[in-house]
């Protein structure tokens, strides 16, 4: 299982992953800020897995 959303604004975009690996739910997400320039940078992000058997 494997799920990315993305959402776009006009200071930021956010983008969500969620997958499956041996069993455990991991997510993980991103969020981009966007400079003057024009382009996005990563702001933050973060990662963790969830113990939680997917069935």
């Amino acid at each position: 299982m494997s799920v990315s959303l993305r959402f776009s604004g006009k200071q930021a975009q956010v983008e969500v992953q969620i997958w499956e690996k041996m069993g455990n739910l991991i997510w993980g997400f991103q969020i981009w800020e966007k400079k003057e320039s024009g382009s996005f940078h990563l702001k933050e992000g973060l990662e963790s897995l969830n113990r939680v058997h997917c069935t």
